[in-house]
């Protein structure tokens, strides 16, 4: 058997304790990294470019988090819109945003934009002029994939091999690639020694490092180089990096920390059975973020030919729950929570239930993110309650 959750079993506020759930689900009924069940690979291992040893963790933004970094060697952005407002821990007056629509992203939209607006410079590096772009003080052109020369690990059921994609073509105008915008900014800052890098080939020679693979080699093999074939239960050779070095239904880690040992459940900052007086008004739960297969979150809503497929946002309601509030399929309605409201038609189904209601989000037109609240977190991972906001629908 194998248990696959995607991403969105993450954005609630038990987000880290229901993915600990699901792990142990998979080690105990022995289908960890066996044929069938769930299998396990380590990436192409290559250069850090993080500066760990060079920035003091215990100051940065997102410090209350530590197990959030101690695992994805990162920070968390959610703090980033109250250190923003309050100055605390430290004032933040610039911001670079680059690939990233966090004006439309981050929840409770209203608080991300009075924030940005509080920001000397805000500055964007996009492909479009995006919401977030909008508000920039300065907007600089990002580079299409056919103007990027990168590395792309692809793994398979027996091996795993990288590729080196090459550019089509030279960057256009004045686009620049990713890499150099912080290489540039870096030097002129006066840290050229941490990026000694002139192109991209030296750029990629430094990331393969830790390899024996060179950058000559992957151009002489255009289908990519194999690098690893994969073996099943390699943890009975080497452990789980762990301290006992075995699967932790208990994590003794954790509990250090001050967060529960095993998978707990707590219930959410807004439901009808934690906020009872709140839900006399949002009687319905929303759930945001579900998907369909024609946009990424706020992307490709500008392509004519998707845009067909679905060409504007739509709140799932269910049949009964529509006929007691009189609202019909395709009815313009408000979708309300405490933070906000938006407005957009209903599409009336019997596949939800009855207490809840579902919309997409990445749409400026209706804006899911304005009625989310960036407070009520997951206290391990700081994800945000996108599946526990209280709502009502009202017709129009």
């Amino acid at each position: 058997a194998a248990l696959w959750q995607g991403i969105a079993l993450d954005h609630c506020t038990n987000g880290v304790q229901t993915t600990r759930a699901t792990a142990t689900l998979i080690a105990i009924t022995g289908n960890f990294d066996v044929l069938g069940g769930n299998n396990f690979s380590t990436g192409l291992r290559q250069t850090n470019l993080r500066m760990e040893d060079r920035v003091s963790s215990e100051d940065a933004i997102g410090a209350a988090y530590p197990l959030f970094g101690l695992f994805s060697r990162e920070t968390t952005a959610m703090p980033v819109t109250d250190a923003i407002l309050t100055g605390k821990p430290y004032p933040i007056e610039a911001l670079i945003v680059q690939g990233g629509n966090p004006a439309l992203i981050w929840p409770n939209s209203n608080k991300v934009k009075k924030a940005f607006e509080k920001l000397e410079l805000l500055v964007v590096a996009d492909l479009f002029m995006t919401e977030t772009a909008k508000m920039a003080d300065i907007v600089l052109p990002s580079t299409t994939f056919l103007e990027k020369k990168v590395l792309k690990d692809y793994g398979a059921q027996h091996r795993r091999a990288v590729v080196l994609h090459e550019n089509v073509i030279e960057p256009v105008g004045q686009s620049i690639i990713d890499w150099r915008l912080w290489a540039d900014l870096g030097k002129k800052m006066g840290y050229a020694k941490h990026f000694p890098w002139n192109n991209d080939d030296e750029l990629l020679e430094y990331l393969l490092e830790p390899t024996s693979i060179t950058v000559q080699q992957l151009k002489d093999n255009p289908d990519g180089i194999i690098y690893a074939h994969l073996k099943k239960r390699t943890y009975l050779e080497k452990g789980f990096r762990t301290p006992s070095k075995k699967v932790e239904l208990y994590s003794e880690r954790m509990e250090d920390i001050g967060y529960d040992a095993l998978p707990t459940f707590r219930e959410p900052a807004e439901t009808p059975i934690s906020r009872p007086d709140l839900a006399k008004k949002y009687p319905l739960t929303l759930l945001t973020g579900t998907r369909n297969v024609v946009y990424q979150h706020s992307q490709y809503r500008n392509i004519p030919k998707l845009r067909k497929l679905c060409p504007e946002p739509l709140v799932e309601i269910n049949t009964k729950t529509a006929q007691d509030l009189k609202i019909s399929d395709g009815e313009m309605v408000t979708l309300e929570s405490a933070r906000g409201s938006i407005k957009l038609k209903a599409k009336v189904t019997n596949d939800i239930h009855l207490k809840v209601v579902s919309i997409q989000h990445g749409w400026k037109e209706a804006n899911a993110n304005v009625l989310t609240d960036d407070e009520a977190c997951d206290p391990v991972s700081a994800y945000p309650g996108f599946k526990s906001v209280l709502c009502r629908v009202i017709k129009e």
